[in-house]
């Protein structure tokens, strides 16, 4: 599909109408019973997925609900880069300024990075109300 897209000079919004424009038969009928189940729903997760923030989840939890909605808008983790950065994006702040020192560029990467610091910040929470209380 990828080489179709390439030839066809398909822009990345247009993949998916292009792909829906050649299922057939039985595939073509699945795609339509998703229409008409989420309906106006699929927009609603796309937008749900732009606004996406870690806030109060862990990041364990802020990636589940990331990995979930990312489905409803492929046009925004398109590549591992751009995927990347809009995880990145909805980090709290302090985790994004603890990573802003490094240069990555994978999912994997930023997701492994968070997770580290998410967890050096509970070490270091514990750490110090363990010595308040001494």
């Amino acid at each position: 599909m990828e080489k179709v897209f390439t030839y066809m000079k398909c822009y990345d919004g247009e993949n998916v109408a292009y792909a829906i424009y050649i299922l057939k038969g039985r595939a073509y009928g699945w795609w339509q019973m998703q229409e008409r189940i989420l309906g106006d729903g699929a927009d609603q997760k796309e937008k749900e997925f732009r606004e996406l923030k870690k806030n109060d989840k862990t990041v364990a939890e802020y990636e589940e609900e990331f990995t979930y909605l990312s489905k409803f808008a492929p046009q925004f983790v398109a590549t591992e880069e751009d995927r990347a950065c809009h995880f990145e994006e909805g980090l709290q702040p302090n985790i994004k300024f603890q990573m802003s020192s490094f240069e990555l560029s994978t999912y994997v990467a930023v997701l492994k990075k968070a997770l580290v610091i998410e967890r050096n910040e509970k070490k270091f929470s514990r750490l110090m109300i363990a010595r308040m209380m001494i």
